[in-house]
């Protein structure tokens, strides 16, 4: 099914509501299921370590005002 649904998606042809299924369809099947959460832990450590990377370029613009970012 998944095969008629990924044609039907991106058919010109195919009517829209059966284009708005098939894409609803195809959403559904790419989902994360709940297995998928268990590396959270590593996506939280990954997001706190963007923040504080973001935080100290944040003060080193503060200390030094008179540079130009790139791209200018």
């Amino acid at each position: 099914m998944r095969d008629q649904a990924d044609n039907l998606a991106f058919s010109d042809q195919a009517p829209a509501d059966e284009r708005v299924d098939a894409l609803s369809e195809l959403q559904k099947a790419h989902m994360p299921g709940s297995s998928d959460m268990r590396d959270m832990d590593a996506f939280r450590e990954v997001v706190e370590q963007l923040r504080d990377q973001f935080e100290f370029e944040q003060t080193l613009v503060k200390a030094n005002p008179n540079i130009v970012p790139f791209p200018s």
